[in-house]
């Protein structure tokens, strides 16, 4: 970002013009910045303004709603894709935050299942924070998909392969999800996580 304060004041405006006349360009660069360039900082400037727009966090901000069909679809890739190849893990959580927001994605469920079914741990770490999020905004609507969450969870904080990151993790999750439970039954179905959880936290 510039030192000069004209110039970021400057840069602001063309900014907010992009962003009332020609959303959709805008969030296609900002993704397409994020999942292309080498510069850490770039990548994370992008992540920041993108989550800033793409969550409802951010009433005065919030223009997915506004995108065309095609830009969220290229936009839903580009995030997920980019969830895959982020190393950085400080950009790749804010990703996460935004991922889970727009969790409404018909696709999103399976390609996250898929990714546990990687060795990668970094790549387990990353499912394990959006389902914690998750957790948050569509708690309920995973109840049909209780027991592989109960076989990712379970798996993730019991395996002697996991990571001490991805049990960290898999803790969040297990948690938030737990909590999110209204039903004492839903709660008995998962009683392995919760058991776990409970041994852990004591």
């Amino acid at each position: 970002m510039s030192s000069s304060n004209d110039l970021r004041s400057q840069a602001k405006n063309i900014f907010n013009l992009c962003k009332q006349t020609c959303p959709d360009s805008l969030i296609l660069k900002l993704v397409q910045l994020l999942h292309t360039s080498p510069n850490p900082e770039t990548r994370t400037m992008s992540t920041i303004l993108l989550r800033r727009h793409l969550t409802r966090h951010h009433d005065d901000s919030f223009i997915y709603p506004h995108l065309t069909a095609s830009t969220q679809s290229t936009l839903r890739s580009l995030l997920l894709s980019s969830l895959h190849q982020e190393p950085v893990k400080s950009i790749a959580k804010k990703l996460c935050d935004t991922v889970s927001e727009l969790a409404s994605w018909p696709d999103l469920l399976p390609l996250l299942f898929q990714l546990f079914t990687s060795p990668d741990s970094r790549l387990q770490e990353i499912l394990l924070l959006v389902f914690a999020q998750l957790a948050h905004y569509i708690g309920e609507t995973l109840i049909p998909q209780l027991s592989t969450l109960h076989f990712v969870f379970l798996r993730s904080l019991s395996a002697a392969t996991s990571s001490s990151d991805v049990r960290i993790a898999a803790l969040a999750a297990s948690i938030n999800f737990v909590q999110c439970l209204s039903n004492p039954s839903d709660r008995d179905s998962i009683g392995g996580v919760k058991n776990i959880v409970q041994w852990v936290v004591a």
